[in-house]
């Protein structure tokens, strides 16, 4: 399971709860303990029978089971079964400056995107899984080329990114959803203000509530705090979850502050009424998920967004909630 301590920066603290867990006959995993936000999120492992008796640590926030990953099981990957034949463009893009990442599952080597594509393997990660390879392709060239239309001639990439692959072959791994995230985080802080974009199509399969908090929120409100990154985040699945238990929410990492929840749409030209989508309401509560509201926009794009146009009326969009937001809160 894991932990949450609140207030727990200082190390006598998480001293103190390590000697509290092994008298209690439990094992804290010490290595993966990881502070954030003045949160230290720490593994445990345990019985059912201990759980009450380490939820009255007095620095307890949270205790819940050890989150997992979504949607990176084989089976509820998403794949194309049909395949066209297409005419890829030449390897210029439109623009070089642009800094552009993403974290996925990697893509196979070679691959048709090689010309635009830079990968990135982390220090110790295991061997790269056939089925991540697809959704990491599938990513990819979504990025480069939008949605593909049969026999239409492929338009030429905005940009060159990198794909930086941070899942590997071990699905039994009991701390997949701590190293995950502790490679997209080394990554960014060896490149620190170097991408204009950054998406991660991943995150933990966890609804959350308005008052719980995620490793992956918190250390990503850390990073993209600057606002001098276009971050687009993964929303999750869990529409389809049980609205009365609370579990049709956006999920982690897509409820921090400063990102973009990107969901996704099952048609073109626009959202039914009976497709209800839920989404942050930024213009009224950052970072709370407990209201249902329309996407700011759907758009399907042959490309990821025109730099030299969309870019600048999104940072401009941006600007005037978070404007509304500090009005709202200043009153």
């Amino acid at each position: 399971m894991e932990v949450v301590l609140h207030g727990a920066g200082t190390p006598s603290i998480i001293d103190y709860f390590e000697s509290y867990v092994y008298e209690l006959n439990a094992t804290p995993i010490m290595d993966r303990c990881r502070t954030a936000s003045n949160l230290t999120f720490v593994p445990v492992k345990t019985t059912v029978e201990t759980v009450t008796a380490i939820a009255q640590f007095s620095y307890v926030r949270v205790v819940r089971a050890m989150p997992t990953l979504r949607p990176f099981v084989p089976s509820l990957i998403r794949s194309i079964e049909t395949h066209h034949n297409v005419t890829l463009p030449e390897h210029s893009v439109v623009d070089q400056a642009p800094k552009v990442v993403i974290f996925d599952g990697g893509i196979p080597n070679p691959s048709p995107v090689d010309p635009w594509v830079r990968l990135i393997e982390p220090d110790r990660i295991g061997p790269a899984d056939p089925a991540y390879l697809e959704h990491g392709l599938g990513v990819t060239s979504a990025f480069l080329f939008g949605a593909i239309t049969p026999r239409v001639q492929l338009s030429r990439p905005f940009t060159r990114l990198d794909h930086v692959r941070v899942l590997d072959a071990d699905h039994s791994e009991d701390f997949m959803y701590y190293d995950v995230l502790d490679r997209i985080l080394n990554h960014l802080d060896q490149h620190p203000s170097t991408y204009d974009f950054v998406n991660v199509s991943l995150g933990p399969d966890l609804p959350v509530s308005d008052d719980e908090v995620t490793r992956w929120t918190a250390e990503f409100d850390q990073r993209f705090a600057s606002g001098t990154s276009v971050v687009t985040i993964a929303a999750g699945n869990s529409e389809l979850y049980d609205s009365q238990a609370g579990l049709n929410r956006v999920q982690p990492p897509s409820d921090g502050v400063n990102v973009l929840a990107i969901g996704a749409s099952d048609r073109q030209g626009g959202v039914g009424s009976e497709h209800h989508i839920v989404v942050r309401a930024l213009e009224e509560h950052p970072g709370l998920l407990n209201r249902t509201r329309w996407p700011l926009e759907v758009r399907f794009m042959n490309r990821f967004m025109c730099y030299q146009l969309r870019r600048r009326s999104l940072r401009r969009r941006l600007f005037q909630l978070r404007v509304r937001v500090l009005l709202h809160h200043w009153h």
